[in-house]
Order: C-alpha cells, then sequence, then structure tokens
C-alpha cells in the first residue's frame, strides 16, 4: 500500500513538473549573468520526455549560488539516442567554451552524462557529475514502451552494455539513489560500481528525487566535493 501511495506522489510531480517545463522555453539571464568566483559551471541534462526546465528548480538554486547554469535546448524532449545527445553536450561546451564544469543530471541524462565523460571529455572540459536516479545497468520498465529511446534504456541494450563496460569516469560521477525508484527496475537500482560515491537519500519516488530538499542540499555538497577534487 505504502509503494501505490509511493507512485501515486511520484507522477504528482511528473504531471505538475511535467507541464510547467513547457512555460519555460529559455533559461533566466541570470543563470550568465550571475556568477560567483570560484563556483564552476553547471549543465543541466534531464531524464527521458523532459526538457530542461523539468530540472529548472535545482538548476535555480545553483544559479543563486552563483554557478553559470548551462541548458542544452537542442535535447528537445531527449528522445534522441545517448551517443547523439552526448556529441550535442559537446557541442554546447565547444559553442560556449566551458571549461571546469560539472554536470548535474537526472535519469537518463545521468547516462548521456557518462557516455560524453567516457569518450568525448579527452580535453577534461566536464570535471564530474551529480547524477540522481539514473539506471546505470538499465531499467527493465524500459521493455514496456516500444520506442527506440526507451529500449536503449533495456538492461540488455548495446547502449548500457558499452556504459556498463567502460568505466573510466565512474571515479568522477556521484549517483544519488532514492530509497524507492518506480522506474528503475534493476537489482542494483541506480548504483554505479567505483563511482567517486553512491548515496541513498530518504526520498521516495524516481521524479520526486530532483525536487527534494534532502537532494538539494547533497547534490550543492557534490558538486563542491567534485569540484575540489581536480
Amino acid at each position: 500500500m505504502k509503494r501505490l501511495l509511493y507512485w501515486a506522489k511520484d507522477y504528482v510531480h511528473m504531471a505538475r513538473h511535467g507541464l510547467a517545463m513547457y512555460f519555460y522555453s529559455k533559461p533566466p539571464q541570470q543563470y550568465m549573468d550571475y556568477v560567483v568566483a570560484g563556483k564552476c559551471p553547471i549543465i543541466i541534462l534531464p531524464g527521458i520526455l523532459s526538457r530542461w526546465a523539468f530540472m529548472k528548480p535545482l538548476a535555480d538554486m545553483l544559479s543563486h549560488e552563483g554557478h553559470s547554469v548551462y541548458v542544452v535546448p537542442a535535447l528537445g524532449n531527449n528522445l534522441l539516442h545517448i551517443e547523439e545527445s552526448a556529441r550535442i553536450v559537446r557541442a554546447l561546451i565547444n559553442e560556449h567554451d566551458i571549461r571546469g564544469a560539472v554536470i548535474v543530471a537526472h535519469s537518463k541524462g545521468g547516462l548521456i552524462g557518462k557516455q560524453y565523460m567516457e569518450f568525448y571529455n579527452e580535453d577534461e572540459r566536464v570535471v564530474g557529475m551529480v547524477s540522481l536516479a539514473t539506471p546505470y545497468t538499465g531499467s527493465a520498465m524500459a521493455r514496456i514502451v516500444p520506442h527506440k529511446a526507451f529500449t536503449e534504456l533495456d538492461p540488455k541494450s548495446k547502449a548500457v552494455a558499452q556504459l556498463r563496460s567502460h568505466t573510466k569516469a565512474n571515479g568522477r560521477i556521484i549517483s544519488l539513489i532514492p530509497e524507492f525508484d518506480n522506474h528503475v527496475w534493476a537489482e542494483k537500482g541506480s548504483w554505479l560500481e567505483g563511482a567517486f560515491d553512491n548515496i541513498v537519500l530518504p526520498v521516495q519516488g524516481h521524479h520526486a528525487i530532483v525536487f527534494s530538499r534532502y537532494a538539494e542540499a547533497v547534490v550543492r555538497q557534490s558538486i563542491d566535493r567534485l569540484s575540489s577534487a581536480i
């Protein structure tokens, strides 16, 4: 019964913020204008079916902390292949000459971030990633939806297998894991072997973690840990 309640509450978050994200086509100018010395740039990568503004509450918080915050409008609703999406992230980094950045990602966004860090980060423009509820070993739930963007998240997909076999970036990733994840159906959930850290948060729900005060505080701390470990 509790889990049904967690599902329901999580889908309230998904619906409310999923609708709200369509009201923000462009990021606030503050994301670029308010920058505090010593604060690393942030790149926001949302999950599948989500635009950057799904993560706007987190992005706003990080901007208020003094980080320059970059979003990737070219990802659209995040239905592109992980590989193609990683190339788009690289193009954004080149366009804005971003250096010393930390990626903050939700769900599939974390797989895109890891793909970028494994294959497109030779010059180390990105120093680390904080991921929330990312299915590093895939999710059996992906088999339910017969669309290539979802089947790519299947534990047996080539994309997931490739990311599992490449591990050099793992030591620069902090994976934040909800106690209960209704979308990541995998034995180890969002646990990443060899990660800088895996942190289980007292949060129930795959989407709820993005809007959790616990997560907000740990994201801030994790960014500082990664950027100071350079």
